[in-house]
């Protein structure tokens, strides 16, 4: 019986090995629409640095004074900007590289101007052909002012591209109401895996209160992520971040000492397995440092005194989901101003293969053999 565990064990070794993390983010130009204005009180009208404006009134920024006329509700799920299309209106950015034969996630927050009459909303793949439908929404309700931390809506639009290059277009379809959109990010992920929150931290882009140590967040919200204390977006040339490519896209998170970074994971099935994975790396080599990952507080992965490479560390591991919903943290535990930085965040459900049950099928009917 020990050698007949020993081979399954093995087989499903072999089974999980094969999966490798694999995204490709859309790198958008300033996707929480941070750049290109100094704001002074009242919002901008006109266009976005990076996008263009169809009709009147498309593609405005405005800013985080809640008292401003088009934020006038809800909590901003990305840094202190975001942009408005009032009236029949929207704006859009072409995108180029997508890949025909795969699936993307195209991720948007979103919100109706409080004082406004309830906003029809749209969402497009447009290309020189066709135009796609990704979302269609009627009558969409404010967030309840009353409600000052509920942040935007959020939805999580799943296509596959009719072409290698579109148009992503936001619209407001009402005349009268006005929409305002927030932390955008488009990238491919397969049909196997479990929806993340902006997992490769592409929704903030580059804000106008950047450093040299890269976007600081304090006190205010990246993309689908909780936070503790000191953290941000870094990229190549960035003080956390330093020289080493970044795996997937042009941004990544860095959390500093006693920092750390969550999300609430839906859609698991409780006593499924599961592989999270993760690119990750440090600032400084050869000092002190600590990263913890943890899955509803049980620790996953504890590596202490991790080598900067110019090229991230990548890790695979699996758990067995005990709910319908679980919590992932990252944690950097240890070293003064010594930051971790994370990226191409990825959890699947595994299936294995189907060497791997007809083995398990053959096993178990050769020990019902030997019982008899």
């Amino acid at each position: 019986m020990k050698n007949c565990s020993l081979i399954i064990a093995v087989a499903l070794t072999i089974a999980l090995s094969t999966f490798q993390a694999g995204a490709n983010s859309i790198v958008l130009n300033n996707p929480s629409f941070e750049q290109g204005q100094n704001h002074s009180g009242a919002a901008h009208w006109g266009g976005v640095w990076g996008w263009q404006s169809e009709y009147i009134g498309a593609g405005n920024i405005v800013g985080q004074d809640d008292g401003w006329t088009y934020p006038d509700n809800g909590k901003r799920p990305d840094c202190d900007m975001l942009a408005f299309a009032q009236g029949t209106s929207a704006f859009y950015q072409t995108v180029t590289g997508l890949d025909t034969g795969k699936q993307y996630w195209l991720q948007v927050w979103y919100n109706v101007r409080n004082s406004s009459a309830n906003s029809d909303i749209g969402v497009y793949e447009r290309t020189a052909t066709q135009t796609n439908t990704l979302m269609s929404l009627s009558n969409v309700p404010a967030i309840d002012p009353g409600f000052a931390n509920k942040l935007y809506y959020f939805t999580n639009l799943v296509f596959t591209p009719s072409a290698t290059s579109a148009d992503i277009v936001f619209a407001n379809l009402k005349s009268g109401a006005s929409t305002v959109f927030d932390g955008i990010a488009l990238l491919q992920r397969d049909a196997d895996e479990i929806l993340i929150i902006n997992p490769s931290f592409e929704a903030s882009g580059i804000t106008t209160n950047f450093n040299i140590y890269g976007q600081l967040f304090d006190g205010k919200l990246i993309a689908g992520w909780e936070f503790i204390s000191w953290y941000g977006i870094g990229w190549v040339g960035s003080a956390f971040n330093g020289s080493s490519t970044i795996p997937d896209g042009d941004y990544c998170l860095f959390i500093n000492q006693g920092t750390g970074a969550k999300q609430t994971i839906e859609g698991l099935t409780s006593g499924y397995t599961y592989e999270l994975s993760y690119y990750y790396n440090v600032r400084n080599a050869g000092v002190d440092n600590q990263l913890q990952t943890t899955i509803n507080g049980s620790v996953i992965h504890d590596e202490s005194n991790i080598t900067k490479g110019a090229a991230y560390h990548y890790t695979n591991l699996t758990f067995v989901a005990s709910a319908n919903s679980t919590i992932l943290q990252f944690n950097a535990l240890a070293g003064p101003d010594n930051a971790v930085n994370i990226d191409n965040v990825s959890i699947k459900f595994i299936v294995p293969e189907p060497f791997t049950f007809g083995l398990i099928g053959c096993l178990a009917a050769l020990f019902i053999a030997r019982r008899l």
